[in-house]
């Protein structure tokens, strides 16, 4: 069927079997807010099976360290110190930091429902509403002629007491070591507006 095609289809965009034959990752990120003229850096460390370190620092309102060793997951922040993640924000630091998360598209979100042509950017995309047992995962837009995920709508944690809706689209895709990914994202919740280079 067409919903079950396009994590498929996802999947061997990205790079196919040659996802796993990355080890490591260290990804150097540049985050611009131009509505509040603040820019900021973020090195994300990812290594096999699931460890990940994410360090950023924003001017105003300083460094945050955000880590799971495989057993804890937690941030240390200078604004809020340290503390240990939980729940849905350790779930959310764990998903966003795994080096399969386009070939485990296809069993962590089994429930699926086909939404239909939509146009993105000037590019005709299938929508498909993506969900498990616990729940939705969102809306997922999924390029018609390359096979990339190019939006997604969802829920984000936003801090430890607080769950926003943001959009999230990527473009700019590059191939490095033999995997596709995205060089832009840029994301828009009511907190504001993001772009990830």
């Amino acid at each position: 069927t067409h919903t079950s095609e396009r994590p498929d289809r996802l999947h061997e965009a990205a790079g196919g079997s040659r996802i796993a034959e990355i080890k490591t990752r260290v990804s150097h990120v540049i985050m611009d807010m131009p509505k509040v003229g603040v820019k900021a850096e973020m090195t994300i460390t990812q290594k096999r099976p699931n460890f990940v370190l994410i360090d950023q620092t924003v001017p105003g309102m300083g460094r945050t360290v955000q880590g799971y060793d495989g057993k804890t997951g937690w941030a240390n922040s200078d604004m809020q110190g340290y503390r240990v993640l939980k729940g849905a924000e350790l779930q959310q630091l764990l998903n966003n930091s795994d080096l399969d998360a386009e070939a485990k598209v296809r069993t962590t979100c089994p429930l699926r429902t086909l939404l239909g042509e939509r146009i993105v950017d000037g590019h005709r995309t299938q929508a498909v509403g993506l969900g498990s047992l616990k729940g939705s995962n969102g809306t997922y837009y999924f390029d018609e002629d390359i096979g990339h995920l190019v939006r997604v709508e969802t829920s984000i944690i936003a801090g430890p007491w607080s769950v926003i809706q943001a959009t999230m689209d990527v473009s700019d895709f590059r191939e490095v070591d033999g995997v596709v990914m995205p060089g832009r994202t840029v994301m828009d919740n009511p907190a504001g507006h993001l772009v990830l280079t």
